[in-house]
């Protein structure tokens, strides 16, 4: 069931992070292999998905070897283990204990430079600046009034010069949503995100669509191909997923909920102090 406030047709005041929070509870524990990745069917499409991100955040977002990261809704740690490699630290946080023991799992003896802690974005108090904090698909889960004070708690946060960014679904008219899975998010446009950061002294620099609509479902379902992909080894595993990068559609038309007028995209919302 979809619900919006009947005089401004704004996200309402009304979601609270308990369905939110046992939803991702169980999603990590049922999703090892894609924990926190929703709307993928398999290994090949989680990484697929998240190969298209990735490609699509390094073009939009310079990263150095000096920068300090912040990521809010980690969830396994797979963008963290992204910006590992390429920024001097990172910092994970999400209010899912399974996600974050997930994550620390994955980095033990492997990767130094990350640090996790188990907390909802609303609790966490950071203690130092960061070169870019990132949003990684948590705003849909704060009431209106809750995301406001988060993103000027963070801006505070953010270094001179410093970079926020949103990953998030994007729809043409803002509503709230009773998903089917057991959880509610609410929906905003990209005016509304504008309204939100503008208020904290930021502003909408770039956008980008996050990744091409996964318009492969056929081949991404086949087990026979699903069978092959998880038994190659990771460099052959990359050259697939490079080809099936090839094949996929630039799809720009937004994804349309079922029998409702509601649209969204998968964006990239990069904010910066200089409009």
């Amino acid at each position: 069931m979809m619900k919006r406030d009947a005089e401004t047709g704004t996200a309402s005041d009304r979601v609270t992070d308990s369905k939110v929070r046992k939803f991702y509870e169980q999603h990590v524990l049922e999703n090892p292999e894609s924990p926190a990745i929703l709307g993928v069917a398999n290994r090949l499409a989680a990484d697929l998905r998240d190969r298209e991100e990735w490609k699509t955040f390094r073009k939009l977002v310079p990263l150095d070897s000096s920068m300090s990261i912040l990521e809010l809704g980690c969830g396994g740690g797979r963008w963290c283990e992204h910006f590992a490699p390429v920024v001097e630290k990172a910092t994970g946080i999400d209010f899912s204990v399974n996600a974050i023991a997930h994550a620390r799992r994955r980095a033990v003896g492997r990767i130094g430079n990350i640090s996790y802690q188990h907390a909802s974005i609303e609790e966490f108090q950071p203690l130092e600046k960061y070169d870019l904090i990132y949003f990684s698909a948590v705003t849909p889960y704060l009431e209106n009034q809750a995301l406001g004070k988060c993103i000027a708690k963070f801006a505070a946060a953010l270094k001179e010069n410093g970079v926020m960014v949103v990953r998030d679904s994007v729809t043409n008219l803002a509503h709230e949503l009773e998903h089917e899975d057991g959880y509610t998010a609410c929906y905003r446009t990209i005016d509304e995100y504008r309204s939100c950061f503008s208020h904290a002294g930021l502003f909408l620099a770039r956008s980008e669509k996050a990744f091409p609509r996964l318009c492969l479902s056929p081949l991404l379902s086949n087990r026979a191909i699903l069978r092959f992909y998880e038994a190659l080894p990771l460099p052959a595993r990359a050259s697939l997923l490079a080809v099936l990068s090839r094949l996929m559609a630039l799809d720009c038309n937004g994804t349309h909920w079922p029998g409702e007028t509601y649209s969204y995209d998968h964006l990239f919302l990069v904010f910066t102090r200089t409009s």
